[in-house]
């Protein structure tokens, strides 16, 4: 590799003939004999001083990766060298670091601690958020420490075992988390370790957070989006029979809902009618009307009839001596004098 060295006298050269004196090596250099006109270089992994007439091997901990080199260079903190001569040093293994320079060996991180890199100076807690996949009485050397998967969470920092997955009322998207995210009002989450939580469909609402389950709507109320915290209740005029609905129902005509949240519809009584659907009130058939039970609204009394008071459910015909020529009226009129209708149920009178 290089000339051998010797322990005679050396580390000196002559370069010219006739000088009276010889130089010294430099540093980095060396000449194991005497009366020779240069000196040699130090190869990688070794050095010399000055007037060296050989080389020296770099100790442990220590490493020369060029030639001619005056000195060796120290292992950083992170690597070690276990052996002489080396022209580099190696880097510390997961779960081993050095903390000084010119370390000849790397030392193992204690129990619960660990390194995420090779060539480390210091071993770290393995966080919250975090688990150590090895086994507590385990050799560490092995140890390495991992994110906590999706819909799992670790509030511990050094903890073994695993991660512990969500509970149910709540989720976790991302990846080595400490905690898990409660689901919001108008969402639920029934299952364990799940990474989110499911919309309320309509018809049904979740009030509070971390709930487990969505609820229906009770009779009479409804909710027509999705991810809802409250019902609505029905407005008068309206209906809902079942629950978890998505809307409700108009009344049919003749009966109404006078209050909202209701769940059916009431009959309008004799005498009130609600013609049109979705009916909060019935309303009383004026007079000269009168309540058409088959048909469910007011309808008009025809000529010679007549209903003088409101709410009526039937028409009175006009008696004899009174006459009627026009629908929807509230009286019959009167025959003048010289005139007269023998019969009820008349339209005009008669002359005598």
């Amino acid at each position: 590799m290089f000339p051998p060295f010797s322990s005679s006298i050396g580390g000196q050269f002559q370069p010219l003939a006739g000088m009276g004196f010889c130089s010294h090596c430099t540093a980095g250099k060396y000449q194991p004999l005497p009366g020779n006109s240069s000196c040699y270089e130090c190869p990688m992994g070794f050095y010399s001083e000055q007037s060296f007439s050989e080389c020296s091997a770099c100790p442990t901990g220590f490493f020369s990766d060029k030639s001619q080199q005056p000195n060796c260079q120290p292992c950083y903190p992170g690597e070690y060298q276990n052996v002489t001569s080396s022209t580099s040093c190696e880097d510390c293994h997961l779960n081993s670091f050095s903390r000084h320079k010119s370390a000849v060996d790397c030392d193992p991180c204690p129990r619960g601690r660990n390194t995420a890199y090779r060539a480390s100076s210091e071993c770290s807690s393995c966080e919250a958020g975090k688990y150590i996949n090895g086994s507590a009485d385990g050799d560490t050397k092995y140890e390495v420490c991992l994110l906590c998967p999706s819909g799992h969470y670790e509030n511990k920092e050094n903890q073994y075992m695993g991660c512990t997955g969500c509970p149910s009322g709540f989720h976790q998207k991302e990846r080595g988390q400490a905690n898990c995210i409660d689901c919001d009002p108008g969402r639920a989450q029934a299952l364990l370790s799940q990474v989110s939580c499911i919309a309320c469909v309509k018809g049904r609402y979740s009030e509070l957070s971390t709930q487990t389950t969505c609820i229906d709507c009770p009779s009479g109320y409804y909710q027509d989006e999705i991810s809802s915290s409250t019902c609505f209740p029905c407005i008068a005029g309206r209906f809902s029979n079942l629950s978890r609905q998505a809307g409700c129902v108009r009344c049919d005509p003749n009966t109404f809902a006078e209050n909202p949240a209701m769940d059916l519809c009431e009959e309008c009584p004799r005498g009130y009618a609600s013609p049109d659907p979705g009916g909060f009130l019935c309303s009383q058939c004026a007079a000269g009307k009168y309540h058409d039970l088959d048909l469910q609204r007011c309808q008009v009394c025809p000529e010679a009839w007549y209903q003088a008071h409101r709410g009526g459910w039937t028409c009175e015909y006009c008696p004899a001596g009174y006459a009627n020529n026009f629908s929807g009226r509230a009286r019959c009129r009167g025959c003048n004098p010289g005139r007269y209708t023998p019969l009820k149920e008349q339209r005009l009178c008669k002359i005598w």
